[in-house]
């Protein structure tokens, strides 16, 4: 779990960083899912429910959007 004070740029590293680690072992298409927020339990059940998102299809937050947007630059890079 992050600390709150790692902010946005904690979050997007600490993703980054756990999908690169994951290298060449998922099968593609790597789907990730992230839950942000409360304890590690509620966490973990965001984290999943974001799993069954439609593929394509972006969150409402705009704010969310655009981390999403990010993220998803960022990991691509990773390819």
């Amino acid at each position: 779990m992050l600390k709150p004070s790692d902010g946005t740029e904690g979050v997007l590293d600490f993703v980054t960083e756990t999908v690169s680690k994951a290298g060449p072992d998922p099968c593609p298409p790597i789907i990730v899912g992230v839950g942000l927020g409360g304890t590690m339990e509620k966490a973990a059940l965001l984290a999943k429910k974001s799993l069954l998102r439609k593929i394509g299809v972006h969150n409402t937050d705009p704010e969310i959007c655009i981390l999403e947007d990010r993220l998803l630059r960022r990991i691509t890079v990773l390819e």
